[in-house]
């Protein structure tokens, strides 16, 4: 369903100018539908095609249409249209530039349907054929034509253009898009996660909530976890945004996307420990920082230093409110070894050492403390 049928009937029909760029996973349709009067850009053979050519094919269809990398590709290939993919899986993530190939004055659209869109660069030879041809991606009819039956045909049809008109920003004709979708096929998670970011967007929260929640039953994964914490943080709901992170983390399918998950969930867990201290909880404070700590990777990067020190900083708090003053030295003098650098740590570790009766290394953390004012 996700084939560029009709674009490729289009480009023959009308006699689109090659050189075509297109995406490596409809390299295959290409060839066999369009070749061999079109040559295609690329396709799943490594040979001749190999790794650098899909790196650059990747690279490409993510890079705005006036970049200096599309007109090094024009020259080296002579390239006069590009057919992309849409569809709401391989297709519209490949190619998150949509809207500025839309309003490009080097590239005018000339076709769009829910699953492919086709420009075409503007030369004096093309100039003709984009005046007769060109669209405008804010009115023109997606899908492309209404759906006939109420079947797996139509639910992908609704669903697909769903997906293009949100990326359009044309969100009340999404939504409605979202409704015929459901009314077919009431169980889609991707349909109920997208209604979800389209009533984020309208202000509706809670409905929002609802979807992503919902989305989140049908099938569980970190895209749809980590915009509901997303949605959690902007309500001010940090339990609820930190049990969201932590499925994000626990579901997150690559390196990438686990450490900024990671990085989310450690920092919300932050904020939970010092809302805890500032609640007079310290145990629940400590129980906070342990959980950030074991969602660190066994050697945290040298960067997070700052983080740690933090909540080293927490638990010194943490142990002093619970009368435990060894505990919170120890954790206050971790603190200045992670961060040396802030001047209310050193003060703080002054004025516990004078608790325990350490006056030279008070005096020692204040000297420290004035000199780092004083910078």
């Amino acid at each position: 369903w996700w084939f560029p049928e009709r674009a490729a009937d289009f480009i023959e029909r009308e006699g689109i100018p090659g050189q075509i760029f297109n995406s490596y996973s409809e390299g295959g349709y290409f060839t066999w539908r369009l070749g061999p009067k079109y040559l295609d850009y690329i396709d799943g053979r490594a040979i001749p095609f190999g790794t650098e050519l899909f790196d650059r094919n990747a690279m490409l269809l993510g890079t705005p249409p006036e970049s200096p990398a599309w007109q090094e590709e024009v020259r080296r290939y002579n390239l006069n249209a590009i057919l992309v993919p849409l569809a709401r899986y391989w297709g519209l993530e490949t190619f998150p530039v949509l809207r500025q190939f839309c309003a490009s004055d080097i590239w005018r659209p000339v076709y769009l349907d829910e699953v492919s869109a086709v420009f075409v660069r503007r030369t004096p030879e093309t100039e003709g054929l984009i005046h007769r041809l060109q669209i405008d991606c804010g009115t023109v009819s997606v899908p492309s034509s209404l759906p006939k039956a109420s079947g797996n045909k139509a639910f992908n049809q609704w669903a697909n253009a769903a997906a293009v008109l949100h990326e359009l920003g044309r969100n009340h004709e999404a939504l409605d898009a979202t409704s015929h979708a459901l009314s077919i096929s009431p169980d889609s998670a991707f349909v109920h996660f997208l209604r979800g970011m389209l009533l984020e967007d309208a202000g509706g929260l809670r409905e929002a909530e609802e979807q992503y929640l919902l989305a989140t039953k049908l099938e569980s994964n970190a895209a749809t976890w980590s915009t509901l914490a997303e949605l959690y943080e902007r309500q001010g709901q940090l339990k609820a945004e930190i049990d969201a992170w932590q499925h994000a983390v626990d579901l997150s399918p690559e390196p990438t996307y686990t450490g900024l998950a990671r990085s989310k969930l450690c920092l919300a867990l932050l904020s939970q420990g010092y809302a805890d201290l500032d609640g007079h909880e310290p145990r629940l404070a400590l129980k906070a920082f342990d959980q950030l700590t074991s969602n660190l990777p066994p050697q945290p990067p040298s960067n997070d230093s700052s983080l740690l020190a933090t909540v080293a900083h927490g638990r010194a708090l943490a142990w002093n409110a619970l009368g435990d003053l060894k505990e919170a030295v120890s954790f206050e003098e971790e603190t200045v070894r992670l961060a040396p650098d802030r001047y209310d740590d050193w003060l703080y570790l002054a004025n516990l050492y004078e608790r325990e009766g350490r006056v030279r290394e008070a005096q020692q953390a204040r000297e420290r403390a004035a000199a780092i004012r004083g910078q």
